[in-house]
């Protein structure tokens, strides 16, 4: 499963369908799902979701990009979703977050 995780989280802003990568790994849909989560405590989309908002933090932080141009570059459903999202793991929202974290 880390191995998985690592494929995962490097392109987890992709499209990703889980069966497709549950069989590149030799492994039915409902044993890859039962592995996971027995590993990782979360499902694979929590992960990725998770994978999502860490890689648009580092957008936050690190470039000028507008929120919205993030929205897209980490493949969230929508903004709203992301600032929801967003608030619930870090507590603040991307604006903040920003201007907490980019020194800008």
């Amino acid at each position: 499963m880390q191995n998985i995780s690592l494929a995962l989280k490097m392109k987890c802003c992709d499209e990703i369908n889980f069966a497709a990568v549950a069989r590149q790994y030799g492994l039915s849909v409902s044993t890859f799902y039962h592995e996971w989560r027995k590993c990782f405590q979360l499902t694979p989309l929590q992960f990725i979701m998770k994978c999502r908002l860490e890689a648009g933090a580092e957008l936050l932080t690190h470039t000028g990009l507008s929120i919205q141009r993030i929205v897209e570059t980490v493949n969230f459903s929508g903004t709203y979703a992301f600032h929801c999202k967003f608030i619930e793991k870090y507590g603040e929202t991307p604006g903040e977050y920003r201007k907490k974290h980019s020194g800008r």
